[in-house]
């Protein structure tokens, strides 16, 4: 997307050059008109200019690694990236030890898209040159996230902020991955896919939408699965569509079987430094075998990192629902939510809150509510040497909910008041780079006026995933 794009071109040219210009040493070639010609050019920028110049002074000295390395600069700013390449390699066959024409020569294999290539090359320059470490893990970062590996693109992204955290790199570090956990960013792979297989134990079984609850214990088969594929990606604006499975499998409870199909359409745009985006989504419910719900909704956001530590976004969200076989319950809903992360531990853990409020109107105003809705969550490794391999995360979240309903229910004579509480434990550890292992548990407190709505519910879900 174009966030990617503007944190390439803004950071890894601009602030990496000013390295590359102390580390690389200009004496050798003070008798050289191409070469101090080319260099005048390249400080210019003019950068045709300086690849003529440079070009002869190579021709002249081939074993020159300054002219070899200045002429691949000029030519990764022309975006010529497999010329620059070249230059580059020419600068660490004649100068080893080159931290910047190692770092250059990663970028370059990263400008092409070749992400596996660029990243040895990033490690080679750290190796050589510790002052270039900020710099090099940032863009190991960047590519192993354009690969399609999140977890080791925070993990390099969390190293450069954690080297100089009050620094310009480190800002843009933690802005790319507070992007990586809202999910607004986007891997360059153009598509995604996941599944999991899990068991749940859930000790008052309920249907929230309907308003029933089971007052019985059941154990279930949970099966997920979800796929994403970038129809377009760079220009003025990124598409990309998608598709989520749920599906729910009770021993005994069947008629509280769910099955759920959403297929999604999202819209990325980064206006300025402001992130805006459109989420279009259709999900289709079954309820123990029958036809059930089908929902549109469309979503558009805002987000903007108002400081190294914090991203917001700000979002609309309306809904259409259609219930089958329940038309007095078809509604549409408009909501307004603000949505924070807060980072700390130098970005390796972080806090998210955030309030909506809902307005539900329905076919029959029994069911119309004004809603309040308040989250708030802490995401942090676990500590201890012994278990750092499987990169375990421990989540701890707390919801709730407010609803006043707007007229008499039959049932009970009154006006309708729910309250929702909802306290999570979440437990993540991977068992190889593409396996993982969860354990969620949720505690639920509803206080409702109507009977069918006032019930507590445990739910413990052990589950196992996989991602492509």
């Amino acid at each position: 997307m174009s966030f990617i794009k503007m944190l390439s071109r803004r950071y890894t040219v601009l602030s990496v050059l000013s390295t590359a210009f102390l580390l690389v040493s200009t004496d050798l070639y003070a008798a050289s008109s191409e070469f101090e010609n080319g260099l005048r050019q390249y400080e210019n920028g003019a950068y045709k200019k300086a690849v003529s110049a440079l070009q002869g002074a190579v021709s002249r000295e081939p074993k020159s690694a300054d002219a070899n390395f200045y002429l691949g600069l000029s030519l990764y700013k022309l975006q010529r990236y497999t010329a620059a390449g070249s230059a580059f390699d020419q600068t660490i066959a004649l100068d080893p030890q080159n931290g910047s024409a190692l770092l250059f020569r990663g970028l370059a294999h990263q400008a092409g898209g070749a992400y596996a290539k660029a990243i040895p090359y990033f490690e080679k320059a750290i190796a050589v040159n510790s002052d270039l470490k900020q710099l090099a893990d940032y863009n190991i970062g960047i590519s192993q996230f354009r690969a399609g590996d999140n977890t080791a693109a925070k993990a390099a992204l969390t190293r450069a902020i954690a080297a100089a955290p009050k620094s310009d790199t480190a800002k843009e570090a933690q802005d790319f991955l507070a992007k990586i956990e809202a999910g607004d960013g986007k891997s360059a792979k153009k598509w995604t896919a996941s599944t999991s297989v899990g068991y749940q134990y859930d000790d008052n079984v309920t249907t929230d939408e309907v308003d029933t609850s089971s007052n019985l214990h059941d154990t279930a088969f949970i099966l997920e699965a979800a796929a994403t594929y970038q129809l377009h990606q760079g220009g003025a604006i990124d598409i990309e569509v998608g598709y989520d499975f749920f599906q729910s499998l009770y021993d005994d409870l069947t008629s509280f079987d769910l099955r759920s199909h959403t297929f999604s359409i999202v819209a990325e745009k980064e206006i300025a430094d402001v992130d805006a985006s459109a989420i279009l989504l259709y999900t289709r419910t079954n309820l123990g075998g029958d036809d059930f719900l089908g929902i549109h909704s469309i979503t558009p956001s805002l987000g903007y990192g108002f400081t190294p530590n914090w991203y917001a976004s700000f979002s609309y969200n309306f809904q259409n629902k259609n219930f089958i076989g329940a038309e007095e319950r078809d509604s549409e809903v408009h909501s307004v939510g603000v949505n924070n992360f807060v980072f700390f531990m130098d970005g390796k853990a972080n806090v998210s809150f955030g309030y909506r409020i809902e307005d539900e109107n329905t076919e029959s105003s029994e069911f119309d509510y004004l809603g309040h809705f308040l989250h708030a969550k802490v995401k942090a490794p676990i500590p201890g040497a012994a278990i750092a391999k499987w990169n375990p995360t421990a989540t701890l979240g707390w919801a709730y909910y407010n609803k006043n309903y707007n007229s008499l229910t039959a049932s009970i004579s009154d006006e309708r008041q729910d309250e929702r509480t909802t306290l999570s434990l979440g437990l993540t550890a991977d068992v190889t780079t593409r396996v993982q292992a969860k354990f969620a548990y949720e505690k639920i407190e509803a206080i409702s006026n109507l009977v069918t709505a006032d019930f507590n519910e445990n739910i413990a879900t052990l589950s196992f995933g996989v991602t492509f």
